[in-house]
């Protein structure tokens, strides 16, 4: 029997989603795939405790995760990941989000999962309000794999995930990266090209490249990179 999401092409992560899963103890990456999963299998699943919160007009949802964890969602055809964490911190999102959600409604974004051949990622016409202004389409398998196996290098992805649309390159310098990551970048980085590779097999290429990014160009001698979309 086949026990795969119904769905897994349907979610697109938002940027303060993987802002709030680096807060969380690391422990909590596979559990709040598996809810996610779980709401993806069946919506009305009774194990998540599903609630409308404050932003009811734009579809916020909450999720159980656990006791103390929870998840804020919205959209149908297609589910925007928009926040983990506690009950309280979760009120407190909900309680703001109804702005930050009106700014989705011309997304470039949703420009594009409309043109999109694939049928996982079309929008109805009236449900234009739920697409993000920068976030990015992800597969549950590809989303456990950034935020369980690639934990490490989740502060880089947030970063250019945070990007706005209309940028299409971004200039980094290793020290920044390092800024982000609270860690120092392994030797390899320093001493050729190959560690920036696009290589999806990488833990730290695929945190770039799981959220619409790769390198174009690394220059040693000033110690920089640049990401541009792909």
């Amino acid at each position: 029997m086949d026990n795969r999401p119904q769905y897994p092409g349907r979610l697109v992560v938002m940027p303060q989603f993987l802002s709030a899963v680096c807060d969380l103890p690391k422990g909590y990456g596979r559990r709040i795939v598996d809810a996610i999963a779980a709401f993806l299998r069946n919506p009305n699943d009774p194990n998540l405790n599903q609630e409308q919160l404050a932003g009811k007009a734009i579809g916020l949802r909450g999720i159980r995760v656990d006791d103390s964890c929870r998840i804020v969602l919205s959209g149908s055809q297609a589910v925007l990941l928009l926040y983990v964490g506690s009950s309280d911190q979760v009120c407190r999102y909900a309680g703001r989000a109804g702005a930050e959600a009106t700014a989705m409604a011309e997304s470039p974004i949703a420009h594009q999962l409309h043109s999109c051949a694939d049928p996982l990622w079309v929008f109805a016409p009236d449900q234009a309000a739920e697409s993000p202004s920068c976030g990015t389409p992800i597969s549950v398998d590809d989303l456990a794999r950034l935020i369980v196996r690639t934990r490490k290098y989740l502060p880089l992805a947030h970063l250019l995930l945070s990007r706005g649309p209309e940028i299409g390159s971004m200039e980094l310098r290793f020290r920044a990266i390092e800024a982000a990551l609270v860690a120092a970048l392994p030797k390899a980085a320093r001493a050729g090209t190959k560690w920036w590779g696009n290589n999806h097999s990488s833990m730290h290429a695929f945190a770039w490249m799981a959220v619409g990014w790769k390198t174009s160009a690394v220059d040693l001698h000033t110690e920089t990179v640049t990401f541009i979309r792909h």
